[in-house]
């Protein structure tokens, strides 16, 4: 497990009370015991793939109980995580900003 004091923080929060709910979307709700051993799994899943602390990985996931799990196993795992945004997401935003022009 990575030395870190969030990270800690939260796993000692989730060991507290395993069976407590953590995070629910539409379609499904984990447990604290859920959620820490399904971010323990992508960790490891990470780690196994060659991923090491300080990498890069992109999440292209919608507001979900997956995107909790995988930020939190990226978290675990040492890899910096960032939110990558769909592709129509992108070029609205993109014709945002081209529209509203530099800031001044």
């Amino acid at each position: 497990m990575a030395n870190h004091g969030v990270l800690s923080a939260v796993l000692c929060h989730f060991d507290r009370a395993p069976d407590r709910p953590a995070v629910k979307d539409l379609d499904r709700a984990l447990t604290r015991g859920e959620l820490r051993a399904a971010a323990g799994r992508v960790a490891a899943g990470l780690r196994q793939k060659g991923v090491e602390p300080g990498d890069r990985v992109a999440l292209l996931i919608g507001n979900s109980v997956d995107f909790v799990v995988a930020a939190l196993g990226c978290l675990w795992a040492g890899p910096r995580s960032f939110r990558w945004r769909s592709p129509i997401q992108t070029f609205a935003a993109r014709r945002s900003w081209r529209t509203a022009g530099p800031h001044r």
